[in-house]
């Protein structure tokens, strides 16, 4: 038969044991939680690194109405995100200027729609020509950083699709690029664009 010390020392090694497992259960939790909660986030402000930017908002479905919430640096959330047109223009001219155009170095997308330094508004036209299957963009607000971003699918070698966004100040950049698997980003074109 056991004495009184041997079974306490039996409790409290039973006791330290059951703290223990509950001590790594509640670790497991809040390590799982903190990971879920920053894959899920949006960025909240504008990164210099633009792969930041495009893996953390993964690309919307380009056949559907699509509308993010985009934290920006003054704190106000933005909504922006594109519908795809099915790879037509959808301006009121049948075909975009190619003397405006601007294509990647590696030539594998071409940005027709719009053309560098124009003024564009909600609603605006993005098209062009590319030899992949799907073109992300991203366009940035130079005062509050990314107010629209999506990708559309390359339809007979034509995107194209209208941009949802709402500017916070009158100059901005549009960035037309191909994504990898790993949210990595090529084949970039970059214009300055004005806002209406």
């Amino acid at each position: 038969m056991l004495n009184k010390n041997e079974s306490n020392k039996k409790y409290k090694v039973l006791f330290y044991l059951l703290g223990l497992i509950v001590l790594i259960i509640a670790g497991w939790r809040i390590i799982d939680y903190t990971n879920f909660h920053k894959n899920t986030s949006t960025p909240n402000n504008k990164s210099n690194n633009k792969t930041s930017i495009r893996k953390n908002n993964p690309a919307s479905s380009p056949n559907n109405s699509t509308k993010k919430s985009t934290n920006t640096n003054s704190g106000q959330k933005v909504v922006g995100g594109v519908i795809s047109t099915s790879g037509q223009n959808g301006s009121n001219t049948s075909t975009a200027s190619t003397n405006s155009a601007t294509s990647s170095s590696s030539g594998l997308i071409t940005l027709m729609q719009p053309s560098s330094n124009s003024t564009i508004s909600n609603g605006a036209i993005i098209y062009g020509t590319s030899k992949l299957s799907e073109v992300g963009y991203t366009l940035i607000d130079n005062k509050v950083g990314v107010i629209s971003q999506g990708s559309l699918n390359v339809i007979n070698g034509i995107f194209s699709g209208r941009m949802l966004f709402t500017p916070h100040s009158t100059t901005g950049r549009l960035d037309v690029y191909s994504t990898n698997a790993q949210g990595v980003q090529s084949n970039e074109i970059e214009i300055n664009v004005n806002f209406n």
